[in-house]
């Protein structure tokens, strides 16, 4: 065990904590708002900004596509936040907030071993450059022993997809 475990660990328990605090739907909603809100702006941004913010605002085509990427997002992320509550308030209503506060911990960890899978993802990137993989504190860590094979197990699609971008940088 070594700092690394220590940092992790630290990691670990505050995400466990804001999950119970949190709750399941909240903290799914925070999750799919981010990759929904981004989605959905990347998709309908210059739709936006042509029909209709160009007709209120008179700025560059770059600057109203920009902005109506973020108000997109905004507007996103607030409404999957906002359902959220109400099932939230629907489920204490009916007595499940103890179940939803439980799964809300359980995915605050979920969340956390993602953070780690895409940090082994730079690492194996970062890896081809400078040889870090067989330095002594990842060699010692019990945290990356027991994560490392899963990222690389479950999910070499990912890793072969960032690979194939990052040739092209």
């Amino acid at each position: 065990m070594n700092i690394f475990d220590i940092v992790v660990g630290v990691i670990a328990i505050l995400f466990l904590f804001k999950g119970l605090k949190r709750g399941f739907f909240i903290e799914l909603a925070g999750f799919v708002a981010l990759f929904l809100g981004l989605w959905i702006s990347y998709s309908y941004y210059e739709f936006m900004s042509v029909q209709y913010i160009s007709q209120y605002l008179d700025w560059s085509e770059e600057s109203l596509q920009i902005f109506s990427f973020f108000i997109l997002f905004v507007i996103v992320v607030t409404l999957v936040h906002l359902l959220a509550k109400l099932i939230t308030g629907f489920l204490k209503i009916i007595a499940l907030g103890l179940v939803n506060r439980l799964f809300g911990g359980l995915f605050g960890l979920m969340k956390l071993l993602l953070l780690l899978i895409v940090f082994y993802l730079s690492l194996d990137y970062i890896d081809t450059f400078y040889s870090l993989k067989s330095e002594d504190w990842l060699e010692d860590s019990l945290v990356f022993q027991n994560t490392f094979g899963l990222y690389q197990n479950y999910f070499p699609a990912l890793a072969e997809l960032f690979e194939e971008h990052t040739r092209n940088i």
